[in-house]
């Protein structure tokens, strides 16, 4: 009876440093997998962030850009001969007929960084400011998670809090001092 009871301690043990060591090496693999993902989120963010500012700025880092020319109409004359049976009745009788065919013109211009229109495209801004805030909700408790300040992610909340009244009021001054 004793030997019995030995070996199950026995296998007790074996269980339990079999679970520990498993379950700290999952705990590593997770803290690693939260810091892939946390930098994954700051990349998108500041991304987003600078892609706003350029947007507001109208700074294109385009080399080029595409340009379409209208439709044209272009008509040609074409000789059609008529086929070899009628020629020979109708000696050297040629037809005459206009095509018409449609061109599309597309080319790439040269662009230059400050080579935008002067007017801010608001609906683009503003699809862009919700696709932050509904990134921020998450982005935000994995930051908390990993230690970060709560008055660092206060006050980035609240800055974005107030850009998007300015971008809903399309405010463009007031827009680029909060992002500043």
């Amino acid at each position: 009876m004793k030997k019995f009871f030995k070996i199950q301690i026995c296998f007790f043990y074996i269980f339990l440093i079999l679970l520990i060591l498993t379950g700290c090496s999952n705990l590593v693999n997770e803290k690693n997998n939260l810091n892939k993902k946390i930098k994954t989120e700051i990349f998108y963010l500041d991304t987003e962030l600078v892609s706003l500012i350029n947007e507001l700025n109208n700074i294109n880092y385009q080399k080029y850009k595409v340009e379409i020319q209208e439709v044209e109409n272009i008509e040609k004359d074409s000789d059609e001969s008529k086929s070899e049976g009628e020629s020979n009745k109708e000696s050297g009788e040629k037809k005459n007929t206009k095509e018409s065919k449609e061109v599309t013109e597309i080319s790439l211009q040269p662009d230059n960084i400050l080579g935008k229109e002067e007017s801010v495209n608001w609906k683009e801004i503003k699809g862009k400011i919700e696709n932050l805030y509904t990134a921020w909700t998450t982005i935000s408790l994995d930051l908390k998670e990993i230690g970060v300040a709560n008055d660092n992610l206060t006050k980035f909340a609240t800055n974005m809090d107030l850009a998007a009244v300015a971008v809903k009021n399309e405010d463009k001054s007031r827009c680029n001092i909060l992002f500043n």
